[in-house]
């Protein structure tokens, strides 16, 4: 079953498989495959119990990836309802979460590279001698409007060689490389608006709750239970003598003793 458009299923896929391990990956491949689904039978696709799920859906859940619902439900067999967790992708908000994260880490990675680069330094090409940028007015000549190396008098430039500023790139490099699929996806996605996803009126509609599912609220009260037995009139004279005399013995049983008199 289709549950929203191919390319935002995809983008949502590769998303996982970019920034999460494999077992929280296996849970979004669940879910793209129906519209909502109970703990129970989620966790039973998978393979691990409701407990394990749970862990692994509420980290998803706590960045966005999939959205949950609660509703009373009558377990099979059971006498009083409980609550009971259905998963869903609510699709618009979990790509308007990859936009925000794709943001905020590149955002993170740039502001660190500015301020390794504005603390970088200088360095002298011909002795290579380090200078840091406090030192930057007393080398300033102002006859040439340059920065001399007060070694050599060689001119210094910028040092883009230093360690952390090269990891910086490097980094910067490697996340570009390692999310231009996602961001490809976000383009092709710019377009798309989805409607949002009513959990309850899906459930109301595919799964409905008969009314004999769930016990009566607070001020009802429950039918009668009605049982019908066939007793044989000659065994009841028999069954009631046997009372009597188990009461009378209970009385004897329950009476005070002698010496209290």
């Amino acid at each position: 079953m289709v549950v929203a458009e191919g390319e935002v299923v995809r983008l949502v896929q590769v998303t996982l498989r970019t920034f999460y391990e494999p077992k929280f990956a296996v849970v979004l491949d669940q879910l793209v495959r129906k519209e909502a689904m109970r703990d129970e039978e989620l966790a039973a696709r998978i393979g691990i119990n409701t407990r394990d799920l749970g862990k692994l859906a509420n980290k998803l859940a706590e960045d966005g990836f999939l959205a949950t619902h609660r509703r009373n439900e009558l377990r099979p067999g059971a006498m009083k309802a409980t609550s009971r967790t259905w998963y869903y992708i609510d699709y618009q908000r979990t790509i308007d979460n990859i936009k925000w994260r794709m943001f905020k880490i590149r955002k993170d990675i740039e502001d660190k590279l500015r301020h390794e680069q504005d603390s970088q330094g200088y360095v002298c090409p011909r002795c290579k001698k380090r200078f840091t940028t406090l030192d930057a007015g007393a080398l300033h000549d102002f006859s040439t409007n340059t920065m001399k190396c007060d070694v050599c008098q060689a001119d210094v430039v910028d040092n883009e060689n230093l360690a952390e500023v090269q990891r910086g790139k490097v980094k910067m490099k490697r996340l570009l490389e390692q999310t231009k699929p996602i961001v490809d996806g976000l383009v092709k996605t710019e377009a798309l608006r989805l409607n949002a996803f009513d959990i309850a009126a899906w459930l109301e509609k595919h799964v409905p709750v008969a009314s004999g599912d769930l016990l009566p609220t607070a001020g009802g009260s429950a039918p009668a239970k009605v049982t019908i037995e066939l007793v044989d009139e000659r065994a009841d004279g028999v069954e009631r003598a046997k009372r009597e005399a188990e009461a009378e013995a209970k009385r004897t049983q329950n009476a005070l003793p002698s010496w209290i008199e």
